[in-house]
């Protein structure tokens, strides 16, 4: 994601040095003469818009734990939640073949070992 915000930010940069370089006047700044005005603002353009777009929009799904909901509202975290619970209800119930006291250290532990080590978010990935 720090890459997409980066490119964003040298394409909003190149953008706005073609458009100058459209506008040159009293101050000397130019970086090509070939082309004429509006042709160098109009290829400014492209770039300047393209960063800007990549600025707003460039979040990618890997910005989400599971990549099935964001987790920006409280609902959203919730949902989140109960499902990582359920999960590792299941996950508990196909390893032990009983229904886990939820209230328990072992389950508590259980439940712990396989949110750290990822194999929870991979059996609710792969339950899809």
């Amino acid at each position: 994601m720090k890459r997409k915000y980066l490119f964003g930010f040298v394409l909003v940069f190149i953008g706005i040095a073609i458009i100058l370089n459209s506008v040159t006047g009293m101050t000397g700044f130019a970086i090509s003469n070939g082309a004429s005005e509006g042709v160098n603002f109009l290829f400014g353009l492209i770039p300047l818009f393209a960063g800007l777009l990549l600025l707003l929009f460039g979040r990618s799904e890997d910005d989400s734990y599971s990549g099935r909901d964001s987790m920006k509202s409280r609902d959203g975290l919730k949902r989140h939640n109960r499902e990582g619970r359920r999960g590792a209800e299941q996950m508990y119930f196909d390893q032990h073949g009983e229904r886990p006291d939820v209230n328990s250290e072992a389950f508590k532990a259980f439940k712990r070992k396989v949110h750290e080590d990822g194999s929870l978010a991979r059996y609710l990935n792969d339950r899809d």
